[in-house]
């Protein structure tokens, strides 16, 4: 089992204490719930051009008459993604 520490200022562990008196929780208790909600919550990533949850982070280059070659990183969805990989030079995928 894995080791985490916490640093929490005097006042902060004051206010948690209360709470947890309140609440008639362990700090412990409260400690670890809290860092399994943030460990357990999902952040999706969206689609740079959509709303819809992004299948990863890719760096796509085109070609503009004008400019030359340019690289741009967006995380792109599915369509975007077939989308990229139709109309650009490369597509490839960051990490």
């Amino acid at each position: 089992m894995g080791r985490v520490n916490i640093y929490v200022p005097d006042i902060k562990l004051k206010r948690i204490d209360e709470y947890c008196k309140e609440r008639k929780v362990a700090r412990g208790v409260l400690l670890v719930n809290s860092a399994l909600s943030v460990i357990n919550s999902k952040h999706a990533i969206n689609c740079s051009f959509c709303k819809r949850p992004s299948i990863g982070k890719y760096s796509i280059t085109t070609y503009d008459w004008e400019q030359g070659d340019a690289t741009v990183e967006k995380s792109l969805c599915e369509e975007h993604y077939r989308k990229a990989k139709v109309e650009s030079a490369s597509v490839k995928e960051i990490g």
